[in-house]
């Protein structure tokens, strides 16, 4: 359901497609690559010496998110949806949106079945719709405007609930004595590490993704497959 609701967003009439070629790159071999979340965009866009840290942020490579671009996406100003769109094609030139993190598992799940030996980290109409976006905000109008925001409120739901059924059960963990985690990237440096827990997580979304099942051995998700989509799903977390 999240998908749709992305590909009504970005499949509205109002939005154009646009016509450029795009260019590959292997993202190792990018240097000084950042990633601004819209908490970041938001305080940049709000910042009085907002212009020093353009030019500054210009040195390195801003790589912009289909997240980031929907929920700016959905804010009510015009004025300010508009402008802060304009701000991140600005510092992320010509590269295009990095694909929405649950999009980015199913094309690993793709991938890693076709024994595929990269993915396209910006692949997808998720992907695509956000490049329209960036390229000519003013297409963004009021209908998009509550397109993005339906979507926005549809994904945090499905979050929500997600969280929920892990809250209660590393509340029965805790309440056992164990040591609560420093952060929340030592928690998924955790469970990153727990073979039979990915492999619980993945598979269903491999199902969906591919129509089979993955290997029936929790091992598959272990840290030697490091091309598994259950290594990536993890991948970066933060400390």
């Amino acid at each position: 359901m999240v998908r749709t609701i992305t590909e009504d967003l970005w499949r509205y009439p109002g939005i154009v497609p646009v016509n450029s070629a795009p260019q590959t790159r292997m993202l190792s071999d990018v240097r000084n690559k950042h990633i601004l979340d819209t908490s970041a965009w938001n305080a940049l866009f709000d910042d009085p010496d907002r212009q020093l840290l353009i030019k500054a942020a210009l040195s390195r490579t801003i790589f912009p998110t289909c997240i980031a671009i929907t929920e700016v996406a959905a804010i009510e100003d015009a004025a300010r949806r508009i402008d802060i769109l304009r701000l991140i094609k600005t510092l992320g030139r010509d590269n295009r949106p990095m694909a929405s993190p649950n999009q980015l598992i199913i094309m690993a799940c793709e991938g890693y079945s076709k024994r595929a030996s990269m993915i396209t980290l910006n692949a997808g109409s998720d992907a695509e719709g956000a490049w329209i976006a960036l390229s000519d905000p003013t297409q963004v109008d009021d209908t998009a405007q509550r397109l993005a925001l339906d979507f926005n409120r549809e994904r945090e739901n499905v979050m929500r609930t997600f969280t929920e059924g892990l809250r209660r059960g590393l509340r029965s963990i805790f309440v056992a004595g164990t040591q609560r985690p420093r952060s929340i990237g030592s928690l998924i440096r955790h469970y990153s590490r727990d073979d039979n827990f990915l492999y619980e997580v993945i598979n269903p979304i491999y199902k969906r993704a591919t129509g089979a099942a993955l290997p029936d051995d929790p091992r598959f998700c272990g840290s030697s497959s490091r091309t598994s989509p259950c290594q990536g799903a993890f991948a970066g977390a933060p400390g």
